[in-house]
C-alpha cells in the first residue's frame, strides 16, 4: 500500500516512507520556527536597546539643560529645591519644566522606537529573504525552496501587519520595504499589495487601486509555481484587482475592479481589460493617447 494514490490525489505513506516524511517535516518545522523567531525577538531586543541608550543620552541633555537654565535663572524655578530623580546615575531635579518635557518625550520616544524597529528587521529581512528561481516545485513543507517560500512570504506579511496601516506608512515604508526586497519598482509607485517581491517588476507611474495585489507564486495542487509579474509603465491596476505570476502589462493598460489577470497573460499597451478572467473590453485610441503623453511631457517639466 505504500504510495498508493487516495482520493484527492493524495499518498498513502507507511512504513518507511511515513518515518522519513515525518523526520523531514518535522525539521521543516524547526528551521522555519528558527529563523522566524529570530527574525521577531532580534530585532525587538536591539530596538529595547537603542530606545534605552537614546533615553539615557536624552536625559543626560536634559540634565545639562536645566542645570545651565538653574545657574542663570534660578528665581524662575516653580520649586526651589525641588526632589531629585536619580536614574542610572543622572541627577534630573523633579520641576514642573522637567516633568513636562518628560511627558512631551514619551510619543517621540513611541514614534523613534517603532521606527528603528523597521530598520532593524529590514535589516533581518535582507539577510533572511533568499529569492527564489523561477519555475515549477513540488509543493511539500520537506521541499527546501517552499520552506524558503514559506519564510519569505511570513516576514513580508509580518512587515505588513505592522507598518501596512495608515497612508504615511503605505506610501513610504511598504514602498520602502518592497524595494528592500527585491521589488523593481518605477517612480510614483506605491503599491498596495506585493506577494513574493523579487519577482515582480511594476513601471514608473502605475497607480495600484486599494486591495490590489501582484504575486509572484500560485499553488497548483501538490507543485508550486514562481513567475515574474511585469507590469508597464502608467497602467492602472483597479480595487482588488490580481495580476497572476508569469502575466506581462504592456504600458498604459487598465485592469478594472475585481478582475483578474490569470498566469502567462501577455496584455498589449494602451488597452482595457476586466473580468475574471480578463476580456478585453476597449482600445485606448491615438487622441488618448496623445493626450496622456503630453500630460507626463508636462508633469516630467
Amino acid at each position: 500500500m505504500s504510495g498508493e494514490l487516495v482520493e484527492g490525489g493524495a499518498k498513502l505513506l507507511t512504513g518507511e516512507e511515513l518515518k522519513r516524511e515525518t523526520k523531514a517535516l518535522r525539521k521543516a518545522s524547526l528551521w522555519f520556527a528558527a529563523r522566524h523567531n529570530l527574525f521577531l525577538i532580534a530585532p525587538a531586543v536591539l530596538t529595547f536597546l537603542t530606545a534605552a541608550l537614546l533615553i539615557f543620552v536624552a536625559l543626560k541633555i536634559l540634565q545639562w539643560m536645566l542645570d545651565a537654565f538653574y545657574l542663570v535663572n534660578p528665581g524662575l524655578w516653580w520649586i526651589l529645591g525641588a526632589p531629585t530623580l536619580t536614574l542610572t546615575g543622572l541627577s534630573v531635579p523633579l520641576t514642573p519644566t522637567s516633568l513636562a518635557l518628560a511627558l512631551a518625550a514619551i510619543p517621540v520616544i513611541h514614534v523613534s522606537a517603532k521606527f528603528i524597529y523597521f530598520l532593524y528587521l529590514l535589516v533581518f529581512a535582507k539577510i533572511l529573504v533568499k529569492p527564489i528561481p523561477e519555475g515549477y516545485y513540488p509543493y511539500t513543507p520537506a521541499n527546501p525552496v517552499v520552506r524558503q517560500f514559506l519564510l519569505n512570504a511570513t516576514i513580508t506579511g509580518t512587515f505588513l501587519s505592522f507598518f501596512g496601516e495608515g497612508p504615511w506608512a503605505r506610501a513610504e515604508l511598504s514602498r520602502l520595504m518592497y524595494k528592500a526586497l527585491g521589488a523593481k519598482l518605477g517612480r510614483g509607485v506605491f503599491p498596495a499589495t506585493i506577494l513574493d517581491p523579487y519577482m515582480v517588476e511594476i513601471g514608473d507611474g502605475t497607480t495600484m487601486g486599494a486591495y490590489s495585489c501582484v504575486a509572484g507564486h500560485a499553488i497548483e495542487g501538490d507543485r508550486i509555481l514562481f513567475a515574474r509579474a511585469k507590469v508597464g509603465k502608467n497602467c492602472v491596476l483597479g480595487f482588488r484587482s490580481l495580476v497572476w505570476p508569469g502575466a506581462e502589462l504592456g504600458d498604459r493598460v487598465i485592469i478594472g475592479t475585481y478582475s483578474m489577470v490569470p498566469k502567462g497573460a501577455k496584455l498589449p499597451s494602451n488597452t482595457v481589460w476586466v473580468g475574471i478572467p480578463v476580456k478585453l473590453v476597449k482600445k485606448l485610441d491615438e487622441k488618448e493617447e496623445n493626450t496622456q503623453k503630453k500630460e507626463e511631457t508636462a508633469q516630467q517639466q
